[in-house]
C-alpha cells in the first residue's frame, strides 16, 4: 500500500509544527497538529489538561486524536514529543504513513522550549537535565521508527 500521509515525530520543541505548516504548504497536503488537535477535543491548552486531569487523561485524548488522524489521506500530521509513548499510535500512523524522525541537539530544545508556552513535562529545577532524562527514557522507543 502507498503511504499517502508524512508523519512527523520527535521530541517537544524540535520544529514539527513549523516544518509540517511549511511542508504542507509546498506539498499542497491537508496539515494536522496532534496537539492543538487535543486541545480543540478538550476545550483547554494542554498545560491545563495536564494540571486539571493528569498525563493520563491527556495521553487518552491524544490517542484518540492520533486514531483519527492517521485515517487522512494525503495529509501531514506533526504529532505530540509523546507519541512514541503508545505503540497503539505509532502503529495506527505507520499504516498510512512515512515516519519521518525530527531531532534537536539538548540545548537547542531548551532554548526553544523556554521561549514558548509552559511544558508540564519540564517543570523542575534543572531544565537541560530534565530534557536529557526524557529523551534517554523515550530513545529505546524510537529505533522501529
Amino acid at each position: 500500500m502507498k503511504k499517502s500521509n508524512i508523519v512527523l515525530t520527535g521530541f517537544m520543541g524540535v520544529g514539527k509544527t513549523e516544518v509540517g505548516r511549511r511542508l504542507a504548504e509546498l506539498l499542497e497536503m491537508k496539515f494536522i497538529d496532534t496537539d492543538t488537535a487535543v486541545e480543540s477535543a478538550v476545550g483547554m491548552k494542554i498545560p491545563d489538561i495536564f494540571q486539571k486531569y493528569g498525563e493520563e487523561r491527556f495521553r487518552c485524548e491524544e490517542a484518540a486524536v492520533i486514531r483519527k488522524a492517521a485515517l487522512c489521506s494525503n495529509c501531514v500530521i506533526a504529532t505530540g514529543g509523546g507519541v512514541v509513548l503508545n505503540p497503539e499510535n505509532m502503529r495506527a500512523l505507520r499504516e498510512k504513513g512515512m515516519i519521518i524522525l525530527l531531532s534537536a541537539q539538548p540545548s537547542v530544545i531548551a532554548d526553544r522550549v523556554m521561549k514558548t508556552a509552559k511544558r508540564p513535562l519540564l517543570q523542575g529545577d534543572d531544565l537541560n537535565e530534565r530534557i536529557r532524562n526524557l529523551l534517554s527514557e523515550r530513545r529505546p522507543l524510537l529505533p522501529g521508527l
